[in-house]
C-alpha cells in the first residue's frame, strides 16, 4: 500500500450516509495537488456499515425475542404490555429486514443505495444505532476535566473494536506521520478523541491535528487546554488547506511557520505548532481549485449520490441572529467560485457518471444562480442540481424559469412567516415580500422544493407558530416537504451572546443532553417565558409532520387517502384502483408470534410510528396481488365480507403499502 504523508478521517457518528461530506476529500486534493500524497477516511460510513453485522444483529435480536417471550408467557393484558410487545415486534422485524440485506462485498455502497432509495439507516438499525451513538449526542463538547471518563466506557470500547482493523491497516501500517480530523458536528468530537488516543498509543511520534466547524467555533483557551492535556498536537479554525500544507512542510521538511496566527507549544520536549487561525483569505479566483472528489476515491459511490459542488464560502446576507455558520469564515466575507470552475467540476462528474449534485452555500444569490442555470443550458448539460435560497426580491420570474429549465430544486430557509418573528431572526424581509418571491416560484413551476421551518423562537407563541402553519398549507404546489426543526441558542449566535436583548434567561447548566438537538456546536438550554412551552413546540412540530403526511398522501393516493380512511362502506370505493408499493413489500418481514398465526412488520422506509404490523391473511393478499393492479371488489372476493375488505383496505393506506392508479 502507498506510503502517505497525511490521511484526513471523517469520524462516527453521523447518520445521513447517502451524501458525501467534503471536507476530507477536499484538503487530500489540495495536498495531493502541492506534492504530498494524502488520502480521506470516512471511518463514520465504516463503523456504521459493521453494525449492520450479523454480530450485532444477532445479539439485539436475542434480547428482543427474550422480551418478546416473556410477554407472551405472563400475558399481554394492559395497553402498556401491547405497546411494549408490537414496539418489540416492531424491532425484531426492523432487525430481521436487516438480517436479509445482501451486502456481499459491496456493503458500505448498498447501505448508502438503502439511504438514497428511501430507507433511512437509523430506521432500520435505531435499537443499534442508540445503544452504541447514543451517549455522544447526549454529550457533545464535554468540560476537559470530565473527558478522561469517554475512554473507557462500553461505547467507546464498541468503537474501538469496530474501527482497530483500519486504524491499523490505514495508518499505524503505513507509517502515517500526520494525521487530520475533519469534525463538522459536535457528537463526531468525543468519538475523534477517543480514536485519536488509539492512534497515539500505537504511534507515538504521529502529529493529530483537529479541524473543522466544531473546532472553529470553540474558544481558543479550550483548545489550548485540550491540546496540553489529551493526544492532540494542533487545531485549525477556519479555513484548513493553507495551514495544513504548512503543517506538512513544517513536520516533514523543517520549513518554519512563520505566521503571526500560529502559536508554538513545547510539548513532550518537541516543538510543534499548534494552529488556531486560517493564515490568509484567498480571493475567489484561487478558491476552491482543488475542491473535486479524486476519482480514486469515491469509486464505491451510487450513481444517485448527491455530489458538493463548491459555489461559495460565506453567506451573502450575514445577519440572522440565530445563524452561528457565518462564524466559520475568518472574516465573514462571503466569496463565490467562478461560474466557469462551476460547470467545470460539474462535466467532471459527469464523465463518472454522476447526475445528482448539491451547491456548497449558505445560499445562493440571484445573479451567480442565474449564470450557473444558463450555462448548464447553452451547454446542454441534463443534470438535477439543489441549492439553499434565500428569500430574495433580486430573483426574478425569468430566472427562476432558467433555473426550473436547468434542473434545478432548492430548499428555501423562510424559517417563519410571522412578521414578528421575522424581525427577531433579523431575515430582512417580511410576509409581504415571502409571498411575492413564492409567487414567482409558482409561476416559474419550479417544484420539489423544501421549505425550512424553526419552531419556538424567543417570544414567539402558539398562535403566531399556527399563523406560520397555515401560512405554509397555502404553497403546498411548490413545496413537497415542510423541514421543522425547534430553535436552537447557540454560544456563537447574536441571540447566544446577547440573550437578554431577546428576552432570554440562560438556564445554571448551560447545556442540552437532547438526542436530537441538531449536533450543533455549544447549543444551549434557556428559558423563554413569553414563548412557548416544551409541549406546545412539539405540538407544532407534530402538525408539521401531519402536512408532510398529507403531501406525501396526495402523490401516492391522488387524494383518496382521506375518502379511504372515513369509508363506512365500499361503494365509493369500486371505481379506485390499487398497486401494491415495490418498496414496502421489498421490506417485508415474517414475525412468527406464539399463536403461530403470524405478523409482518413492512414500510422499513416510514418513521417508526408509520410502520405497519400485518396479519398472515393480509400478507397472502398481497402475495396475490402483489403484480397486478386490483380494486375494492378484488378484496371483497379474496375475504368474502366487505367489513374485512374495508378493515385491510385502511391498514394498506395507513401503511403506505399500495399506491392509486
Amino acid at each position: 500500500m502507498k506510503k502517505l504523508d497525511t490521511i484526513i478521517i471523517f469520524p462516527p457518528p453521523m447518520d445521513r450516509i447517502s451524501r458525501v461530506y467534503p471536507a476530507p476529500h477536499f484538503l487530500s486534493s489540495y495536498m495531493s495537488r502541492n506534492g504530498f500524497s494524502a488520502e480521506p477516511l470516512d471511518l463514520n460510513i465504516i463503523a456504521l456499515s459493521r453494525l449492520t453485522s450479523k454480530y450485532f444483529i444477532d445479539e439485539k435480536l436475542k434480547l428482543c425475542e427474550h422480551t418478546k417471550k416473556r410477554l407472551e408467557n405472563v400475558g399481554i393484558d394492559s395497553r402498556l404490555k401491547k405497546d411494549q410487545y408490537f414496539s418489540c415486534l416492531r424491532s425484531i422485524g426492523r432487525l430481521k429486514y436487516g438480517n436479509q440485506m445482501e451486502f456481499n462485498n459491496c456493503r458500505i455502497k448498498n447501505l448508502m443505495e438503502m439511504e438514497i432509495s428511501g430507507i433511512r439507516y437509523t430506521r432500520i438499525y435505531i435499537d443499534i444505532f442508540r445503544e452504541v451513538f447514543g451517549v455522544f449526542y447526549k454529550n457533545k463538547i464535554p468540560a476537559l476535566n470530565d473527558i478522561e471518563t469517554y475512554f473507557k466506557n462500553h461505547e467507546a470500547r464498541i468503537l474501538k473494536d469496530l474501527l482497530k482493523d483500519q486504524i491499523q491497516k490505514k495508518i499505524i501500517d503505513r507509517g502515517v506521520p500526520i494525521v487530520g480530523f475533519s469534525i463538522p458536528f459536535a457528537q463526531q468530537f468525543i468519538p475523534a478523541l477517543i480514536l485519536a488516543y488509539e492512534i497515539k498509543n500505537k504511534m507515538h511520534d504521529v502529529h493529530i491535528c483537529f479541524g473543522g466547524p466544531v473546532i472553529t467555533l470553540l474558544s481558543d483557551q479550550y483548545l489550548k487546554d485540550l491540546i496540553r492535556t489529551s493526544p492532540i498536537d494542533s487545531c485549525v479554525k477556519y479555513d484548513g488547506e493553507i495551514p495544513l500544507l504548512k503543517l506538512l512542510n513544517f513536520i516533514l521538511h523543517g520549513k518554519p511557520i512563520d505566521e503571526p496566527n500560529c502559536f508554538l507549544s513545547n510539548k513532550s520536549s518537541v516543538l510543534t505548532p499548534i494552529v488556531f487561525k486560517s493564515f490568509r483569505v484567498r480571493t475567489a479566483s484561487q478558491r476552491h481549485k482543488h475542491n473535486r472528489l479524486q476519482k480514486k476515491n469515491i469509486k464505491q459511490l451510487p450513481m444517485e449520490t448527491p455530489i458538493p459542488i463548491a459555489q461559495s464560502t460565506g453567506c451573502y446576507w450575514g445577519q440572522c441572529s440565530f445563524c452561528d455558520y457565518i462564524n466559520l469564515h475568518v472574516d465573514k466575507v462571503y466569496r463565490s467560485r467562478p461560474v466557469k470552475d462551476i460547470i467545470d467540476d460539474i462535466k467532471y462528474y459527469i464523465d463518472m457518471g454522476f447526475s445528482n449534485f448539491r451547491m456548497l452555500a449558505e445560499a445562493i444569490p440571484p445573479r451567480h444562480a442565474n449564470e450557473i442555470a444558463n450555462n448548464l443550458t447553452t451547454n446542454n448539460i441534463d443534470i438535477k442540481w439543489h441549492s439553499f435560497l434565500r428569500v430574495d426580491n433580486g430573483f426574478s420570474i425569468n430566472m427562476l424559469e432558467a433555473m426550473n429549465k436547468s434542473g434545478f430544486s432548492c430548499t428555501v430557509g423562510m424559517e417563519h412567516s410571522n412578521n414578528c418573528a421575522l424581525k427577531i431572526l433579523n431575515k430582512g424581509y417580511n410576509q409581504k415580500i415571502i409571498r411575492k418571491f413564492f409567487e414567482k416560484i409558482r409561476i416559474a413551476s419550479l417544484s420539489e422544493n423544501h421549505l425550512n421551518i424553526i419552531v419556538g423562537m424567543p417570544g414567539i407563541t402558539y398562535a403566531q407558530e399556527m399563523e406560520t402553519l397555515e401560512f405554509c398549507k397555502e404553497y403546498t404546489d411548490i413545496f413537497n416537504q415542510f423541514k421543522c426543526s425547534i430553535f436552537t441558542l447557540t454560544n456563537t449566535s447574536e441571540m447566544g451572546k446577547n440573550p437578554q436583548k431577546y428576552g432570554i434567561i440562560i438556564n445554571e447548566d448551560g447545556k442540552a443532553n437532547k438526542f436530537n438537538s441538531h449536533g450543533r456546536i455549544s447549543s444551549i438550554n434557556f428559558y423563554d417565558p413569553n414563548g412557548m412551552t416544551s409541549e406546545e413546540k412539539h405540538e407544532i412540530l407534530k402538525l408539521y409532520e401531519q402536512l408532510n403526511q398529507e403531501l406525501r398522501s396526495q402523490i401516492r393516493f391522488n387524494g383518496y387517502r382521506n375518502l379511504i380512511l372515513t369509508a363506512r362502506t365500499g361503494a365509493y370505493l369500486e371505481d379506485i384502483y390499487f398497486i401494491f408499493d415495490r418498496l414496502s413489500l421489498q421490506q417485508m418481514v415474517n414475525l412468527n408470534t406464539n399463536n403461530n398465526d403470524g405478523y409482518f412488520v413492512v414500510n422499513m422506509s416510514a418513521s417508526r410510528r408509520h410502520q405497519v404490523i400485518i396479519d398472515k391473511k393480509l400478507s397472502d393478499m398481497i402475495n396475490i396481488f402483489k403484480d397486478k393492479k386490483f380494486n375494492f371488489k378484488d378484496i371483497i372476493e379474496f375475504t368474502t365480507d366487505e367489513n374485512i375488505a374495508l378493515q385491510y383496505l385502511k391498514e394498506m393506506v395507513n401503511g403506505s403499502l399500495v399506491n392509486v392508479v
